[in-house]
């Protein structure tokens, strides 16, 4: 990965027309597979955007999330989740494969199912408040279902929502926040989950936290930093990846109206909907930054 101070870099990569692929996207792959791109911090950094490259990227033990060397690029300036250490999304090797050991105990099809109808009734409840002379998507559903499932899930007072859904909005990647803010932010979200996973373990209950805290693989379980972080990356992911993806998913069907109908007319339609959402239109994006620990051939010939 390699910053430039030229942010006129060529070529840019626009999104297209209501956040399609941008329209510089086929010139890239025949021209330029792997060439600068500006990111929101100002930034310019070598992005590859040919399907081989990017796999190669992403399989090279090289390849690394370690962001903390002072001076590396950011998709935005100040703190963000790039600078959380012990967090699963930027560790490497052996680390990461040992936490998602571990981790796996916890997140289980058997696990995820005994939540299905407490997620649901709160799905049906909150359209069964809709006033339907006219819902806002964001405020009036996703944000609720969102912030009301992952309270459940994990065990957290539902009156907290608040508090922690302003710290997690401090670390999206086109947050404006100052880098004050987002430092406060932090604190303040580690401190709250630190004295979640003390309340838990006095009083223990069966929700997501106690699988947390109980997950071991071996003799090997994770640590009260390791498991304060975990606690900090879902509530963060969970809030906004569901938000987003409801209101991107809602968003691409009025673009569409005939599919809309299509849909509506053919329920047995939606899972495969829904998966075509998600590899369209997906949460993650612009993604995550990585850096090269050695020279890498790409397949495309960089």
């Amino acid at each position: 990965m390699t910053a430039h101070q030229d942010t006129a870099a060529w070529p840019e990569l626009p999104p297209g027309p209501h956040g399609t692929p941008s329209p510089a996207l086929a010139e890239r792959y025949r021209s330029r597979p792997v060439a600068p791109t500006t990111v929101p911090s100002g930034d310019s950094i070598d992005t590859a955007v040919g399907y081989d490259d990017v796999r190669a990227l992403l399989t090279c033990p090289h390849s690394s999330r370690d962001l903390s060397e002072p001076g590396l690029p950011r998709l935005v300036e100040g703190m963000s989740v790039d600078d959380v250490p012990d967090v699963l999304i930027n560790m490497d090797g052996p680390e990461h494969a040992r936490q998602r050991r571990i981790l796996a105990r916890a997140f289980t099809v058997a696990s995820a199912e005994r939540w299905r109808v407490s997620c649901r009734e709160i799905a049906h409840d909150l359209l069964d408040q809709a006033d339907h002379s006219g819902v806002d998507l964001v405020a009036d559903y996703a944000l609720p279902l969102s912030s009301r499932v992952i309270c459940q899930v994990l065990g957290v007072p539902t009156q907290d929502y608040p508090r922690f859904r302003s710290w997690s909005s401090a670390f999206l990647s086109a947050s404006s926040s100052s880098m004050a803010a987002r430092m406060a932010a932090f604190s303040d979200f580690m401190s709250y989950s630190a004295q979640l996973v003390a309340a838990r373990r006095a009083n223990p209950g069966r929700d997501l936290v106690d699988d947390l805290i109980h997950a071991r693989d071996g003799e090997d379980r994770l640590s009260e930093d390791e498991l304060i972080t975990l606690l900090f990356a879902l509530i963060t992911a969970g809030l906004e990846t569901t938000t987003m993806m409801i209101s991107r998913g809602a968003y691409r069907l009025l673009l569409h109206p005939e599919r809309y109908r299509e849909l509506v007319a053919t329920p047995s339609l939606l899972h495969s909907t829904v998966e075509e959402i998600l590899r369209y239109d997906g949460p993650g994006t612009p993604g995550l930054l990585r850096r090269l620990t050695a020279d890498l051939e790409l397949p495309s010939g960089a």
